[in-house]
């Protein structure tokens, strides 16, 4: 099955070799008949050192994207003929030496790309071209030499089905929203995390539960193994990480899991625990009860680099109207315990999340910090103390041997409260 990161590099509106904008209708094959990458050819257009333009260069790993599908290129040849003016271009890399051994793979990888625009389109195999159709040059070389041509249709053929047919078996958005929902919502209760921001990073970050990740793993989050050096379960897959200023393709070792749901717990435990430097730094998220802020907050607090996250996560979240969960999971945590005022209390910064999230989880008193709440037992009220040492009048403590372990125990007396009311 071909494999390949699909990569931007679009030329800017001003560059002006192109015959203007087109409404595609076939798609053109070339060989690059030299050495280099894909990213490597789409510098050397950018460089604007030669007047041959195209869509797209493929290679074993990367496809790069260089104009844009609606504006036509300088490829084909054929002057103002419909190779140039209505066809997109695709580049094979690595075609120039016979045994370099990446060639296959790239042409393989184009056979793929090309299945999935002619499906774009709702187009068939007949609109499939090669250079030496529209203007009688040799091109694509490598493939022609081999009489290749007719095998290179037929595996776009083949996986144009295949396409189709995963298309059929592709777990639609709502489907996806109604196995995660409870564990969302209940993530409410036990962490303080707003159950539409749980749902949209879900979708944004699983592709609706079809990602690699998502099926393979369980992992809808794509939460590192490196943050939790305890967890044994790992899945290894390529990625792109950004370093020394430059994407590098890595071998990354993901968290994987047993189900969907532990992977919701999984996450809401990060959020809450998550500690750097002595910082709880996703703390200012916990009961924070708008949406938008939600989204904003997480990605101010470093969880994604892209500037477009919170955007995309809002766009997600009403949509598919998720801030319904928001109001179902606040209605139901927004009862008084024991018909008194419930005071959370805690003694240090440390246990601010923990206290957080108990004080979200049963929806009622004030939180404080404070090491005496006697004035508040005077007024008749529940003293809870979630960690750290012993706060004079606390009726409830609520801790563990760590933090880790003084969340769970907020988990587990939430769920106490819950079944006594």
């Amino acid at each position: 099955m071909a494999s390949y990161k699909e990569t931007t590099m679009l030329l800017p509106l001003s560059d002006t070799r192109t015959f203007g904008e087109m409404d595609w209708q076939y798609i053109t094959i070339h060989n690059t008949a030299n050495r280099v990458s894909a990213r490597s050819e789409a510098m050397y257009v950018h460089s604007g050192k030669s007047e041959v333009t195209y869509h797209f260069a493929i290679d074993d790993r990367e496809c790069v994207q260089i104009q844009r599908l609606n504006m036509s290129c300088w490829h084909a040849g054929d002057g103002r003929g419909d190779g140039n003016t209505k066809s997109v271009a695709l580049e094979i890399c690595y075609s120039l030496d016979k045994g370099d051994s990446r060639y296959p793979v790239a042409e393989d990888n184009a056979a793929h790309k090309s299945a999935k625009l002619l499906l774009s389109k709702g187009f068939g195999i007949d609109r499939l071209r090669n250079h030496q159709i529209w203007s009688g040059k040799y091109c694509p070389h490598r493939m022609l030499d081999n009489n290749g041509w007719e095998p290179f249709k037929r595996k776009v053929a083949k996986y144009m089905e295949e396409l189709k047919e995963s298309k059929k078996t592709r777990l639609s958005t709502p489907d996806f929203i109604e196995k995660i929902k409870d564990g969302a919502i209940k993530g409410w209760e036990t962490h303080g995390i707003l159950p539409s921001l749980t749902i949209a990073q879900a979708i944004l970050e699983s592709d609706s539960g079809n990602s690699e990740l998502a099926v393979r793993a369980n992992a809808i989050f794509g939460i590192k193994a490196s943050t939790d050096p305890s967890w044994t379960r790992i899945y290894k897959k390529k990625t792109s990480e950004w370093i020394n200023g430059k994407y590098v393709e890595v071998l990354a070792g993901f968290k994987s899991y047993k189900s969907w749901d532990e992977s919701i717990r999984d996450r809401l435990l990060y959020l809450t625990t998550r500690c750097i430097g002595g910082v709880y730094i996703y703390k200012n998220l916990i009961g924070e009860v708008d949406y938008k802020r939600a989204c904003q907050k997480i990605y101010d607090d470093g969880y994604a680099t892209d500037p477009k996250y919170p955007g995309k996560l809002i766009d997600i979240i009403e949509k598919y109207k998720l801030y319904e969960y928001d109001k179902k999971a606040l209605k139901e945590s927004g009862v008084d315990f024991m018909d008194k005022q419930v005071i959370i209390a805690y003694w240090s910064d440390g246990d601010l999340p923990n206290a957080e999230a108990l004080f979200n989880a049963i929806g009622a008193g004030l939180l404080t910090k404070t090491k005496d709440a006697r004035i508040y037992k005077d007024k008749g009220a529940f003293i809870v103390q979630v960690g750290g040492y012993d706060i004079k009048g606390a009726d409830k403590k609520v801790f563990g041997d760590d933090r880790l372990a003084t969340l769970k125990e907020v988990a587990k007396f939430a769920e106490e409260i819950k079944g006594g009311r």
